[in-house]
């Protein structure tokens, strides 16, 4: 049997996170880093890379907010770090709306 990786603030007692997404400089570095981890526990629940990655891609057109992503291992301000980059560079999101509402959850403090 496979031991299967799990990272989040208690992936089992006593353990802290193994891994900071900090460390990606890019989306294609950021989801290989998820990749690369069977599952990653979030607050709520564990996340399989797969579906992590679909999230953040929702959330990359507008369509998820931002909260969905969960900030194990500093996930979630990377990703706010990259949308934040994207807007900068003038990267086009799907429509003007959605634009809006990235620039909107990265400019507004985190709700918790």
């Amino acid at each position: 049997m496979v031991a299967e990786k799990k990272f989040g603030p208690n992936p089992t007692e006593g353990e802290e996170p193994t891994i900071d997404f900090n460390l990606a400089t890019n989306w294609q570095s950021l989801f290989k880093m998820i990749t690369a981890c069977d599952c990653i526990a979030g607050s709520r629940e564990i996340f399989s890379a797969s579906s992590l990655i679909e999230i953040i891609n929702e959330v990359r057109t507008g369509k998820m907010n931002i909260l969905w992503v969960t900030n194990t291992g500093n996930l979630r301000n990377k990703v706010k770090e990259l949308l934040a980059s994207d807007l900068e560079a003038g990267r086009k999101y799907v429509d003007k709306e959605a634009r809006y509402r990235l620039v909107n959850e990265i400019k507004r403090p985190e709700e918790e």
